[in-house]
Order: C-alpha cells, then structure tokens, then sequence
C-alpha cells in the first residue's frame, strides 16, 4: 500500500508539472526545433495520456486490493455463519459482484498472481453456492435433515444451525459417492445432492441419466407391491428398448445400485454383439438390421466390413477379392436405401438406416479409393486417415488433436469414433476463464469411470490453466505408459481404468485462440481437417432423410449456400457453412415425413424440390436483412426455376396474433406480423433463436405479441368470440 501511495504522490505531481507547460508556453519556443516538429501541445497531450495511463493503472490496482480484502472478510463471516443466517440472495448478488470486478481486472491489468489466486477462490466458493442454497431453504423440515443425516452417517451434524464450513464437509461426502461410481463426476453438486437427497426413490436419477450414459434415457424400474424396486430394461432416446438379462434390485445406496446396471448394460451389448455376428450369415441382411439393437447393427456391420476387407489383402488374388467387397457393400447401400424410403414412423429404426447409409456409403468410398490406388495392405496409411491417427495416438497412451475451422466436422469426427468403439464421449466446451480445478474434476471421473472426453475449442482456455492441465494429463500418461492400477492424481489415490482418453478440439479462426504449450502439444497427435465435402455430406443425409433426388437436390443446395455467401451483404449473423447446411436439410426431412403423411403414393422430384425450397425459406428468409431477402429469392429461382411455392398459411397463429397485438394496445403491422411468425417458426425448428437489430428496432416487443398469441392459441379453435375475450381479460389480470 506504501507503494501504491508513493505512486498517486509522483502522478500528482507530474500532473501540476504539466499543468505549468500549458501556462508557460513561450518558455518552450526555443527548443521546438529540436521537438521533431511537435508542439507544446502536442507534448503535453501526449505527458497526459501517459499519466492518464497510470493514473488508471493505480485506480486499478487500489481497487484490486480492496476486493481483495472485501472478500476474505466476506468468506470468513459466510463460513462461520449457520446457514439459517446467511442471506443467500445477498450471498449470490456479492459473488456475482466480485466475478465481474475481477473480470475488469483481468482486461485492465497485466496478468498477476493476485488476479488469479482471487478468480479461483470466488470461482471455489461459487461452486458451493447450489448446496449453500438447496440446504439454506427455509422450508426444510426437521424430517428433511433426519432424511440428509441418514444419508451421509453420523460423521457431521446437519441441522438448520449447521454453519458453512459444516457443509464443505458434505461435499466431501458428495467426492466419496463420485468415487465408488465415477460417473457421478459428470453432474454439478447440485444435480448430485438431489439424487442423494430422494436416494429412497429409484426415478430421482432418471432426469440425470443422459449426462451419465450415452444416450440411455431412462430406466424402466419395477415397483413391486412386496420386495425392493427393480431395475429390467434400458431405453433410449429414440424408444429402443433393452431388456437386462437379470433384474437389478434396489435396495442398497443409489451409487451401488448404478454400478450394477452399468455392469449389467456391458455384459447384455457384448451377448446383443455375438449374437449379431452368428446372424449375419443367416439372416437375410434387411431382416438382420430391422431384428437388432442400433448399436449392434451398427458395430456388427463395420466388424464385417473389416473383416472383409483384411481377407481380401491376405488373399492371393487382393484385387479380385477387394472388388467383391465393393460389390456387397453396394447390395447392402441398395437394401438400405429401399428401407430409408418407406414410410415409418419408427424413429428407432429411421435412425438406425440413416446411420447405416452414412456408414455404408463411407466404406463404399474408402473400397473404391483403395482399387483405384491399388492398395491392399492393411497397414498403409491410406486405409483411413483421421481414425487411424487417433486410434494409433490412443494406442501409445496420447491424445489426438484435431485441427480447423468451424464446422469441418472436428468434434462430431471423435463423437463417431467414440460410439464405434462403444465408448462413453462427454464433450465439453471450454472457454477462456476455465478452472485447472474443474478440470481436475473431470479428470477424476475420466480415469476411474474408462470414458473419454473432447475439450472443444481447447485452445481458448487460458496458458495458465493449459500448464496445469498439461502435468495433469502428463500424470495419466505416466500411469498408463506403467500399467499402474492405482496412481495419485489431484492429490488423491485412485483406480485408473486403461480405456479413458483425452482428445480435444481447437480452432484458430477467432479472437483469443492461444498456443498450446510444447509440453502440451506432445501429448497430443495433430489431425488438420480443413474443408468438409459438402455436396457429399449433403447427398447422403439427404437420402438419410428419404429423399430420392439426393443427388440432384444436393447440388442445388450446396450451389445455392455458396452464391448466397458471396453475393449477399456480410452480417455477422450470417453463416452458409456445414451448419447452415444440415439445418435445412433436417427441416426439410421434417416436411417431408409431414407431406407424406397427408398424400398417398410416392413423391415425386418436383414435389421433394417444394419441399427442399420450403425448408430453404423457413430457415434462411428470417435471418436476412431486408435488402438481402429480394437477391437471395432471385438466387432461389435461378436455381430451382421449374418450381414455385405458395406462401404456407398459418391461419390459427395469425388469428390470435391479430388479437394479441389488439391487447397489448398496439398497431396491425403487417411486416412485424411476418417477423413474429417467422420467429415462431424458427422456435420450432431451432433448439435456440437469437433477436438481431438496432435498439427499438422491435426484438422485444416481437417476443411480447408471440408470448401473448401462445397462450391464446390453444384456445383459439374451441371458444366463441364472446369466450375468447374473456379469457383474453383474465389473461391481462395476470400479466
């Protein structure tokens, strides 16, 4: 603080120095000559800025201080205070407070220990802050605490007089459950403490699941009017059922019980597995897809495909025999397809044939550049490029690195591989403030739960975080490299499971990206994936989604985003790339399985091209800035010249819109009426929807009539006019 004072002392007093310039000008007219041509006031304008610059630094740093000393008496006073105490609202406005001085700290300062050791213990404590508000509720009852103290034993006494630092002690109750079943590491506390708090019923980790497996979205649990629940089958996301070979009882602690199914769930897909290799030869190949688990269809078919393909390069005749290959993945790309193209309505079997496509059409490409180039050996490199350096990388105990600007198919490259190895894959994205000690964490359930993890964007995360993380990642290398079964990691002793990997992402192209450190870098194997083949990758999901004209349409649509990117004004919310790409194409599928539920027959190229321009318009046209909407409709005409869509009627909507605009006490505007329902449209199909436009340009009044019209619609068809204002008058009672 001396320092800092002697400092303030020197400015002032090089401010009144140059206050004293600007009064005695004439002193100075001797030695302009020798200035460079500069003025005095020049001179002076720029000893200002300088002492402006320090001045500034100083206010900074008396401010860094002062938080500094705020805080520790803050954390001291919360965690001796019992928690029937602590105002948790004030307790949340003080930490986000601290987090945003800190964060104008980090970008008027130079980087300082000082910065960082405060960040990390605001960043510590508010961590803890979902405990601290979960057990600080008043309406806790006495049962609640007897129900929590049962839980976590008689080792800290839980009650509405229990302080903070009490509670710190739960959480290390919290790392003991992680510990016994990993997976755990992959919820916040949050989501943990509600699972360990109704730990008496079963259906409290249902809403958890999907963070802690891959893609199970729930547990079908017997409850039996005698004996303890019991867990008998697994179901996905899309509905498809497994059922457990035996029946998980529940009747010990939840983390003991999840162990069990995680046990069973491995030991039922590796029978489902052998059981898909016997079938293969004497099932007729489209009644072995449709009679086997996704993921069994899936990893069967690759194990064939391989196989094949090694049999043909050890054989005498490798050309021959490779070309016999080709030809059956060509049957089986003909099955599929006569399969995509019937109407289902099974979103299980509709995603199975179109990942199947995907993957058949990948091997029929990778057997037809092996002829081409006559390779027959298993061992060239050409016989896959991205997969085979990561999985050699994985091989020597490192990590892969894949490379390139956005949407060139980074992540989604190691999120496939993942799930052909049958691999747990939690993507995680980073960002700059990210904490070693989050990191830590996640390493922790990494390594002893065997999944892998893809830090995206790695290289947005700060240098000092990067060198920490680096001796982290260092430290599992060594335990693997040594075949160790326990190892010290995070100052704490645990079991390390051989299959977890590390592979992350990075990008470049923006503000902010650093350098990977050298000792980091050489944990990691390089893969550069530059541009996406996007006419192909257009082609087969296209199919993917039943459309005949794949073909045809793709280029037409790859064509169409290529013209709008140059010819139209650049926005910094336009995008045409991959993203832009499969956007539309899933809406178009969406269309499409809706047209055909409403005609009979097939459709036809012309009816598929309506269709692809209708989805093209959806999600493009709300986007546009209005002098772009006129170029981009004639781009859309040149292009699909032999097709015309009408305008799509939402009748319901606009109705109720007119009647939401009237009770707001606002004026029918027919521009903003079309902006309202291309932003429901947009909710529709987009799992978030971003306003863009000037101040009162009208984003929030848009989100107002839209709220407004949703709550009036569902009523809209079966009230009378005379009804429909009433409700419309209690509505505005409670808005």
């Amino acid at each position: 603080m001396e320092m800092i004072q002697t400092l303030s002392r020197e400015a002032a007093g090089l401010a009144n120095k140059v206050q004293l310039c600007c009064d005695c000008q004439d002193c100075f007219s001797d030695a302009q000559a020798h200035m460079h041509s500069l003025s005095v006031e020049e001179i002076t304008q720029v000893a200002r800025s300088e002492i402006s610059d320090i001045e500034l630094d100083l206010t900074l740093r008396r401010i860094l201080w002062a938080s500094q000393e705020e805080w520790r008496a803050l954390f001291q006073r919360w965690r001796s205070s019992a928690l029937r105490d602590i105002d948790v609202e004030s307790v949340q406005r003080n930490v986000a407070k601290c987090m945003s001085v800190i964060s104008a700290l980090e970008k008027g300062l130079p980087r300082n220990n000082m910065v960082m050791y405060l960040k990390q213990s605001v960043t510590s404590f508010k961590q803890e802050l979902p405990i601290i508000t979960a057990l600080g509720n008043p309406c806790l009852k006495p049962r609640h605490w007897a129900a929590l103290q049962e839980i976590i034993g008689k080792s800290v006494s839980l009650d509405k007089n229990c302080t903070v630092e009490n509670l710190l002690m739960f959480k290390e109750y919290m790392e003991i459950k992680r510990v016994i079943f990993p997976r755990f590491y992959f919820l916040s506390n949050a989501e943990l403490l509600a699972i360990l708090a109704e730990s008496e019923n079963p259906d409290s980790v249902q809403p958890h699941l999907v963070k802690c497996f891959e893609n199970i979205k729930r547990l079908l649990i017997w409850k039996q009017t005698v004996g303890p629940p019991t867990v008998t089958m697994l179901i996905s996301d899309e509905g498809e059922t497994l059922v457990l070979p035996k029946k998980i009882r529940v009747r010990s602690a939840v983390e003991q019980w999840l162990i069990n199914v995680e046990k069973s769930m491995f030991d039922v897909l590796k029978k489902f597995v052998k059981q898909g290799i016997e079938d293969w030869n004497h099932q007729p190949f489209s009644l072995w897809v449709v009679s086997h688990p996704g993921q069994v269809v899936l990893t069967v078919s690759q194990i064939i495909f391989y196989n094949d393909c090694v049999e043909s390069f050890v054989s005498s005749h490798a050309k021959e025999e490779l070309e016999k290959v080709h030809a059956g993945i060509m049957h089986h790309l003909d099955e599929v397809a006569k399969l995509v193209v019937l109407d289902t309505s099974n979103t299980r079997t509709k995603t199975v044939l179109g990942a199947l496509f995907t993957i058949y059409v990948h091997c029929r490409d990778i057997v037809r550049d092996l002829l081409l180039k006559n390779i027959f050996n298993a061992e060239d490199f050409e016989w896959t490029r991205c997969w085979l350096t990561l999985t050699g990388a994985l091989r020597l105990n490192l990590g892969g690195c894949p490379t390139g600007p956005a949407g060139t198919g980074k992540t989604e490259s190691i999120k496939d591989l993942a799930k052909a190895l049958g691999k747990h894959c939690v993507v995680f994205n980073c960002f700059e403030d990210l904490d070693y000690k989050i990191m830590g964490k996640f390493f922790l359930g990494l390594v002893q739960s065997g999944a892998w993890c893809c830090f995206d964007e790695f290289n947005q995360t700060s240098v000092e975080a990067l060198s920490v993380i680096a001796s982290q990642i260092q430290t599992i290398k060594a335990a693997k490299d040594s075949y160790s079964v326990r190892f010290v990691l995070e100052g704490r002793e645990v079991r390390i499971n051989m299959s977890c990997a590390v592979i992350v992402t990075m990008n470049y192209g923006y503000k902010g990206r650093v350098d990977l450190p050298d000792n980091l870098k050489s944990l990691f194997r390089p893969v550069s994936m530059v541009t996406p083949h996007y006419q192909k990758i257009a082609e087969i999901t296209l199919f993917s989604v039943g459309f005949k004209s794949a073909k045809l349409l793709s280029r037409k649509l790859v064509i169409l985003h290529e013209l709008a990117s140059k010819q139209l004004s650049q926005q910094d919310h336009y995008n045409f790339g991959l993203r832009s790409l499969k956007t539309t194409i899933i809406l178009a599928g969406k269309k499409k399985q809706k047209f055909k539920c409403n005609t009979s027959g097939t459709l036809s190229e012309t009816d598929e091209s309506l269709i692809i321009i209708e989805a093209v318009r959806e999600s493009s046209l709300p986007k546009f800035i209005a002098e772009d909407v006129l170029l981009f409709e004639t781009i859309l005409g040149d292009i699909f010249p032999e097709a015309t869509v009408s305008k799509v009627n939402q009748i319901d909507l606009e109705k109720v819109l007119s009647t939401a605009i009237q009770q707001l006490g606002l004026q029918q505007w027919p521009a903003q009426k079309e902006k309202i329902i291309q932003f429901h449209n947009q909710l529709q199909a987009s799992v978030g929807v971003m306003l863009v436009g000037p101040t009162g340009g009208g984003k929030t009044t848009v989100r107002r009539i839209l709220e407004r019209a949703l709550m009036l619609l569902p009523v809209e068809d079966v009230l009378s006019i005379n009804e429909r204002e009433s409700i419309s008058q209690i509505i505005q009672c409670f808005c």
